[in-house]
């Protein structure tokens, strides 16, 4: 096993990416709960506007039905008495709408109409004699001519033929003797006053859009109010009418999304219907309004989420460079400067847990100890230069034949180097001595073109196997012994427990 400084450093980056990710996780929660949170505020805030929309115009529309039943009453009673002229509906309109002025302050209706049978305009509230205005294709006039049983009908929004303005209308049938259908009675009521009046009543929201439909899908009345520039159909009268009839409730809220006929983008939308006049009042606001504004409410928090991130992000940096200081420090206490092996200080860290795992399980554990013969001559001879590059030659053989994840080498000391083997009993330590003993055989080292002494090693190998040990460093005391009975036996073999030194030296 070669030796390895814990990686703190990786065990830093695995922290901060788990504690980054549950920083993430934890505001992408609480962003889309208060997403929801204030998703659901202001459909509650569409469904209020819908209803003060729905409760301005049905007020509005409920002065106006007093207005035209007291005219539609007096123009009854005299087409009792025979035909009615001009100037007497004239009269009967003008005195119904300044009698209701007299006790009410409306300053949103327009003027009163009397049309005949025919659709043609016979009288009205403001001048006379009226200009003859033919108003037969007219839905007010249409729908009451129409069905005899409608007591009253609304008018789609739309400039009105007599004044100029964008008004929208309610009618009332007029009957004659034996309810014969004379014409209809209608009152104009003027948008531009409607939506001021709803401007003061409603949260300020420039991207909100009032609609009011009628049942048979009419604009009857759009906030902010379009001025003059009002065309004949509303894009978005026909879904919303659709959708007002597929819902049973009275009132409801729902998202439109983007691509449905006039509708290039999603909106968020809540409808009232009118339980007197059968309209419904739609309040809508684009979704990208709503996240818009959700953004601008949220940038606090996403601010403070933000400097979280960063100052945690800081504070990991520093502590992963405080490691990578660290590994490097153990790293150079724990490694020899000459070879790159583990050195002492390393097999103090490694080798109590290759002991404690190996009497825990009940393995073997073997260790190889190896000197360099007659080093010393080399350092006189030839100059400490030469000695290192012995002591880097076998360094490098070590790393060559102990190829096992497990096996553990280091250098020892000045030309002492040790191997320790888990799993291993003493043959398999004497084959790992013999293969490095015979690489090094094989190589022959040169120093100034002459060629230097062959370098040769005693070995000594001990194991757990042959004879169990209190400790790792009785086990290595004892193949430092085998190794120093090597030496004294000739040099240049090894000396193995429980195995005759001829048969070794001879394999």
């Amino acid at each position: 096993m070669r030796h390895q400084p814990k990686n703190l450093r990786s065990r830093i980056l695995i922290l901060s990416g788990v504690t980054l990710a549950l920083i993430l996780l934890t505001f992408v929660f609480m962003l889309r709960f208060f997403w929801r949170d204030f998703l659901e505020n202001t459909q509650r805030a569409n469904a209020r506007e819908a209803v003060t929309a729905s409760m301005l115009i049905q007020g509005a529309l409920v002065d106006a039905s007093k207005i035209l039943d007291v005219a539609k009453t007096e123009l009854e009673r005299s087409l009792e008495h025979g035909s009615i002229d001009p100037k007497r509906s004239h009269e009967i309109l003008r005195d119904s709408l300044e009698n209701f002025s007299i006790y009410n302050t409306q300053d949103v209706f327009g003027l009163l109409l009397f049309l005949d049978e025919r659709g043609q305009l016979l009288a009205r509230s403001g001048e006379y004699p009226a200009q003859r205005i033919d108003l037969s294709n007219r839905n007010y006039f249409l729908d009451l001519r129409d069905d005899p049983s409608k007591e009253f009908a609304l008018g789609r929004l739309r400039k009105a033929a007599t004044t100029g303005k964008i008004v929208f209308h309610l009618s009332m049938p007029v009957h004659g003797p034996g309810q014969t259908f004379t014409g209809v009675v209608v009152i104009q009521l003027d948008e531009a006053e409607l939506a001021s009046k709803l401007t003061e009543m409603l949260e300020v929201n420039p991207a909100r859009k009032i609609h009011l439909v009628t049942t048979d899908g009419h604009t009857l009345l759009l906030y902010p109010n379009p001025g003059q520039s009002l065309g004949d159909v509303d894009p978005m009268n026909p879904i919303l009418q659709t959708l007002s009839r597929k819902s049973p409730s009275p009132r409801g809220s729902l998202k439109i999304r983007g691509g449905t006929p006039g509708f290039p983008s999603s909106y968020y939308a809540s409808f009232h219907r009118d339980s007197l006049f059968g309209f419904t009042s739609w309040s809508c606001v684009p979704e990208s309004e709503i996240r818009s504004l959700f953004l601008k409410r949220s940038q606090h928090m996403i601010l403070l989420f933000g400097l979280a991130t960063l100052g945690i992000t800081a504070l990991f940096i520093r502590l992963y460079r405080q490691a990578r200081r660290l590994e490097s420090a153990l790293h150079q206490a724990t490694t020899d400067q000459a070879t790159g092996l583990p050195n002492r200080r390393a097999l103090e860290i490694q080798s109590g847990t290759l002991w404690s795992d190996a009497s825990r399980h009940g393995r073997t554990i073997t260790a190889v100890f190896f000197d360099i013969d007659r080093f010393k001559d080399f350092n006189d001879t030839w100059g400490h230069h030469t000695g290192d590059r012995v002591i880097r030659l076998l360094a490098g053989l070590l790393r060559k034949c102990s190829d096992r994840p497990l096996d553990f080498f280091c250098r020892w000391g000045g030309e002492e180097f040790l191997i320790l083997l888990p799993e291993t009993g003493i043959q398999g330590g004497v084959t790992l001595a013999r293969r490095i003993r015979k690489a090094l055989n094989s190589v022959h080292l040169e120093n100034g073109g002459g060629k230097l002494p062959s370098v040769t090693i005693s070995v000594g190998v001990a194991s757990s196997e042959y004879q169990p040990a209190a400790s790792v460093q009785e086990l290595i005391e004892r193949a430092d012994l085998r190794m120093l009975e090597a030496k004294s036996s000739g040099r240049d073999r090894i000396v193995a427990e429980g195995i005759d030194s001829q048969d070794v030296v001879a394999g």
